[in-house]
């Protein structure tokens, strides 16, 4: 995968000595393995390469603006941290996600999966965003990986290894119980690839249908930052 970047996409590579295989061609032959395997880490760092197209994602931007919401992509501080005001072209807005991720095609790449099942939840169930006068999609992010490592009892860097590994409905199961409040189990498991066995995690509800824990650091920070933007506008 370095070759992509040191040599680019269209590099033929000459593997096997024979001419004809591109960086593009193993990367998407690649891409097809690690898709029927599920390993979806995998799966989203060779789609943020390969510019794989995130379906619906301009809508969902749009979407989420047309709801009175500030968007911000990309993870904090500023100028780490783009503002998005008004409805992009997809190329436009994946290039100013690819931007504020530093070039991080995995977290290009999960950006516009939560700003996917965002838009999602705005359209199904508006009530989760009632408080929500800025969607920091970035900080959303990072309580997400906070979250699991408080529920793995991991350091951040395998908490983001695991949220990075989840499969879409887990992602946002999670997402859901981020933005709810619902209590959340985490689930460890292992699954065998190619003979090979290797950890892997699901998300699960806890308690009876309902059932809410607002107390929890992801929810108490999301509202912080909610109070810190309506105080802003007070004083402006």
């Amino acid at each position: 995968m370095v070759a992509a970047f040191c040599r680019g996409p269209d590099w033929d590579t000459e593997i096997y000595g024979e001419p004809g295989s591109t960086v593009t061609d193993l990367l998407t032959e690649l891409y097809g393995k690690v898709g029927a395997t599920r390993q979806w880490a995998l799966i989203r760092y060779i789609s943020g390469i390969l510019k794989k197209k995130v379906e619906a994602l301009d809508e969902a931007c749009t979407s989420l603006l047309s709801h009175q919401k500030h968007l911000t992509v990309g993870l904090p501080p500023e100028p780490r941290e783009k503002t998005i005001s008004a409805p992009l072209p997809y190329e436009e807005l994946t290039h100013l996600i690819d931007e504020a991720s530093d070039k991080n095609m995995s977290v290009s790449i999960l950006t516009q999966e939560i700003m996917v099942y965002l838009a999602m939840y705005i359209r199904t169930q508006p009530s989760l965003f009632a408080e929500m006068f800025r969607l920091r999609i970035g900080l959303i992010i990072q309580v997400m990986a906070t979250e699991l490592a408080q529920s793995l009892s991991c350091s951040a860097e395998e908490a983001t290894e695991s949220l990075m590994n989840l499969s879409p409905s887990d992602m946002k199961n999670l997402l859901h119980h981020i933005l709810s409040g619902k209590e959340f189990g985490v689930e460890r498991s292992v699954r065998s690839l190619d003979s090979a066995l290797t950890p892997a995690v699901s998300i699960r509800e806890v308690g009876p249908v309902g059932a809410t824990k607002t107390e929890r650091a992801g929810i108490i920070r999301l509202k912080s930052e909610i109070k810190q933007v309506r105080l802003s506008l007070c004083q402006s």
